[in-house]
């Protein structure tokens, strides 16, 4: 996009050029139409236009250059089939024609496929050791809150209720991350490897969550 926005500026630079160069020249012909020049002067009328024109060129060959140099390299285009696979797509819905959406495929080859699950694959494996990690830090603070709920301050109990309460719902929220990429992996047995340990430290945390909840509200009342 950024690649085409500096095109189009370029673009207009040259047209400016080109519309202040034909305005000049036809300023100069109609002066020359107007007054009895001589043949020495018409041609250099001619060749100032020409040189005018030549300015032109080489004012817009200056400007795309410039912008081509000053390209950020992390604005630049690192996907330019597949986005303009997804232009093309949505240029056909637009305009409803369905001839040409039938045209619009992906060239992915087969072991570039491969290449992507592959990656997909690890990627999703990573994303599922991250909420799992979390989850056996809730767990293990857990076990300060209890610590907390038995032995602190009376003052404090309610803060330790609230945050049992505050830890379970971070278990269980941190479980969906798990699932929502367990359920797109492929590796079937590392996925239900996953979703097991995860349910084992919801049903830990529940348990433990029941516990000090109950002992926290008959402290209260």
């Amino acid at each position: 996009i950024v690649k085409y926005k500096r095109q189009v500026a370029v673009g207009c630079v040259a047209f400016c050029l080109v519309v202040f160069a034909g305005a000049s020249l036809a300023g100069g012909g109609a002066s020359a139409n107007g007054e009895s020049a001589s043949p020495a002067a018409a041609d250099a009328s001619q060749n100032t236009g020409e040189e005018q024109q030549g300015a032109v060129v080489s004012a817009a060959g200056a400007a795309e250059a410039e912008a081509t140099e000053n390209v950020n390299p992390l604005e630049q285009d690192a996907y330019p089939e597949v986005n303009e696979l997804i232009q093309n797509y949505y240029n056909y819905m637009a305009a409803g024609d369905m001839e040409g959406l039938a045209t619009v495929e992906d060239t992915t080859t087969e072991e570039e496929q491969k290449v992507r699950e592959e990656v997909m694959e690890h990627a999703l494996k990573e994303a599922s050791l991250v909420p799992l990690t979390i989850m056996e830090t809730v767990l293990e603070s857990m076990a300060e809150l209890e610590v907390l709920e038995e032995k602190g301050s009376r003052l404090a109990v309610s803060d330790a209720g609230v945050g049992i309460l505050f830890a379970q719902a971070a278990l269980e929220g941190a479980s969906l991350n798990v699932l929502i990429n367990t359920k797109m992996m492929k590796d079937r047995e590392t996925a239900g490897h996953y979703e097991q340990r995860a349910a084992e430290l919801i049903r830990e945390g529940r348990q433990r969550k029941d516990r000090i909840y109950e002992r926290v509200l008959k402290k209260l009342q």
